[in-house]
């Protein structure tokens, strides 16, 4: 349960992250600035903290903003920072759970027409443990819509994530490619042609070309003790609202022991569809994955899962949400379903969104989740 409860929205740190999709107008990002320039959150968040396509095409082209000059006062608009603070509590029928505050910043934008930026990060020694600071920055020149090129280059990630979820894969992070641990310091891309990062021993590949095709591939070597690869595949018609995504990954590990080396494996398939209207999403997704742990018990174990999800915006600025979770495992937990109904407020003109939930499972597990997000 402790896995499946690994993707709950309201403990994500990039809850309240904003943009806009700029396929419209010109507009801003970052929750203060996105609210400058009247942007609602669903522009490219369906339900934070996951980037739907839109928000996913605007992060990779960087971040430009309506007012563009040469002048320093000019650059400086460019710039805008923000503060995010979160606080978060979960109850179960056995025990309460208290998050201490985080607090991350952002801040994004472009110097002049070919060339914009980003940065963000989390502060440290507020609650927030070591393993899961993050701070990264990066550029990119050029425009593909504009010049036919762009090139990014610092610390970001890859085009898509090449690790799969704790969950299996099938959830809102892995359907999204969100999350990826690796780094990558220069990235190029002409328009209807490849992009490619490299750095260390970590590389990945995209190609893309008309009519919403996107194939690509991953990899990361360590020496001898680690290694994994994934390929994915991405379709979406032109002017469509559907979209369809494959993805594949395959990983070893190598544990170095007294007189023995261990090779672990693991491998993952996923299948994940999204379709899309005025104001409702729904996400489906399979999955099937194996393990093989030779330090254990070396015996080979596999899991299946299927993942439904359904968004509705009845209002501005409000999305309800509902997950169904089947995760099939050869374990002593067998199969497990869950059932969550969540509720998301972000209010228009005040500097906070709320967020709730609660999820139940057959074997009489109940969970409830609750989330403040302040944003400066």
């Amino acid at each position: 349960m402790t896995r499946l409860m690994g993707r709950r929205l309201c403990l994500a740190g990039g809850l309240a992250l904003v943009v806009l999709g700029g396929v419209t107008r010109p507009a801003a990002a970052i929750p203060a600035f996105a609210r400058r320039e009247g942007v609602e959150c669903a522009s490219c968040h369906s339900v934070p903290p996951a980037l739907n396509s839109a928000g996913r095409l605007y992060l990779r082209n960087g971040y430009r903003f309506s007012a563009e000059g040469a002048r320093l006062r000019d650059w400086v608009k460019q710039l805008p920072a923000s503060v995010q603070v979160n606080s978060a509590a979960g109850f179960t029928k056995s025990q309460i759970s208290a998050h201490l505050t985080t607090a991350h910043y952002y801040a994004a934008g472009a110097v002049n027409r070919n060339v914009a930026g980003w940065i963000d990060g989390t502060i440290s020694g507020i609650g927030l443990a070591e393993s899961g600071e993050r701070n990264r920055f990066f550029a990119v020149l050029g425009s593909p819509a504009r010049d036919g090129w762009r090139l990014r280059v610092g610390d970001f990630d890859p085009p898509f994530d090449n690790k799969p979820s704790s969950s299996l894969g099938v959830s809102a992070p892995a359907i999204y490619f969100l999350g990826s641990a690796a780094n990558g310091y220069a990235l190029g891309q002409v328009q209807r042609g490849a992009e490619a990062a490299y750095v260390g021993r970590e590389w990945s590949l995209g190609v893309f070309g008309g009519k919403g095709r996107r194939i690509g591939f991953t990899g990361n070597a360590n020496g001898d003790s680690f290694g994994d690869w994934a390929g994915w595949a991405e379709y979406r018609p032109p002017a469509a609202p559907w979209q369809v995504t494959g993805y594949v990954y395959l990983g070893r590990l190598s544990t170095f022991v007294p007189t023995r080396i261990y090779e672990e494996k693991m491998g993952q398939a996923l299948l994940a569809g999204r379709v899309w209207g005025r104001d409702w999403e729904a996400l489906v997704g399979a999955a099937y994955g194996h393990h093989r742990n030779p330090a254990g018990d070396g015996v080979g174990r596999t899991s299946r899962g299927l993942y439904l999800e359904g968004r509705w915006f009845p209002r501005e600025q409000t999305a309800l949400f509902g997950r169904l979770d089947r995760i099939d495992r050869d374990s002593a937990k067998g199969e497990v379903t869950s059932f969550t109904l969540g509720l998301s407020r972000q209010w228009q003109h005040l500097p906070i969104r709320a967020t709730a939930e609660t999820t139940v499972t057959d074997d009489g597990d109940t969970r409830t989740d609750a989330a403040l997000q302040f944003f400066f």
